[in-house]
């Protein structure tokens, strides 16, 4: 049996511990202390680990990012050449038809109406002076319905002093945001290196999705442009018949909603683009102040509202009941 002195030094001894309600000695509290101090520097590896190729990621240069999301871009603008070639002859088979069923119609009409001859007569000529215009339109496609586009592009390069839009170069500014953000976070003092790397990890991810987010909608634009000047001309073949001369009528209010949306986003892309390249570098040290990165953070996310919904919102707006009345020419003559 242990002395009443042995059991007092057991229990006031450094390296005694509490299991199931005794007090034993042993190494258990060496190898506790042991393991707590091996998984702090685990998390501190994988933390340094994270960091490591998030920063490569970041100072990496982006110029093959940039060159695939351009040739993307230009991709579908050649091959958007190439679909109206293909396309002219459907359309102008599909119109010829129209026109011939058009002209039962208009003739059955009439017959059976109460008009007089006269006036009969009168409105045949204008069914037939829009049908020609709208055949005119659709031959020579390219004399018409891609400067309604361009117009509203040019529109917007002349007010933003911008010659194109380049959605590689906004992602590449959201790259160097994001990495303004994490630079900053790896500042701070050392005990609370991991904390302020996790949360600036996290901003500066928030971050450069919305300038992805913004750089896809850039592209969004550009290729339904380009796709709706090409695949389009196929629409205007049903111009000839009064019972299909609204689609052609809702194409070319179509091409006007999508030159509006790229004349937006000239006049909102390079402002926001300006602000953002003017963020200064930031440190949370020695204040651990998360005001400007919560800024940075907040000033993309409007900047990819804006993006996302006004061009859309305002097209939408202007057009929503914009029509040509090319079907109420032809029912009315």
């Amino acid at each position: 049996m242990n002395e009443p002195g042995q059991v007092e030094e057991l229990r006031t001894h450094p390296r005694a511990e509490r299991a199931g309600g005794i007090m034993r000695y042993g190494p258990h509290s060496d190898r506790n202390a042991a393991r707590a101090k091996v998984n702090r520097l685990a998390l501190r590896v994988l933390a340094l680990a994270v960091a490591g190729l998030f920063v490569t990621a970041i100072i990496a240069p982006h110029a093959a990012g940039q060159q695939v999301v351009s040739g993307m871009t230009e991709q579908w603008r050649q091959a958007s050449l190439m679909w109206g070639g293909r396309l002219l002859r459907s359309a102008q088979r599909l119109f010829v038809l129209l026109a011939g069923f058009e002209v039962v119609a208009s003739a059955m009409v009439l017959l059976l109406g109460s008009k007089r001859l006269d006036e009969a007569a009168g409105g045949f000529v204008i069914k037939i002076l829009v049908m020609s215009l709208c055949f005119f339109a659709m031959t020579s496609f390219e004399l018409i319905v891609p400067p309604i586009f361009d117009s509203f592009v040019a529109a917007g390069q002349q007010a933003s002093l911008v010659p194109s839009l380049n959605p590689a170069q906004v992602a590449g500014i959201g790259i160097l945001t994001a990495g303004k953000i994490l630079a900053g976070s790896t500042l701070g003092p050392p005990m609370l290196n991991t904390p302020l790397f996790i949360i600036g990890m996290i901003v500066a991810l928030l971050v450069l999705l919305a300038f992805a987010g913004i750089a896809c909608q850039i592209v969004y634009c550009l290729v339904e442009g380009y796709v709706v000047m090409s695949a389009g001309l196929f629409f205007l073949g049903f111009a000839s018949f009064r019972g299909t001369a609204t689609l052609a009528d809702n194409y070319l209010t179509y091409v006007m909603h999508c030159g509006i949306k790229v004349m937006m986003l000239y006049l909102l892309v390079p402002i926001g683009s300006t602000i953002a390249q003017n963020w200064p570098p930031l440190s949370l040290a020695p204040l651990l102040d998360m005001t400007a990165p919560f800024e940075m953070l907040m000033g993309s996310c409007v900047f990819c509202g804006l993006v996302m919904f006004l061009p859309g919102a305002f097209a939408s707006k202007i057009t929503g009941g914009a029509s040509l009345g090319i079907a109420q020419a032809l029912r009315n003559n």
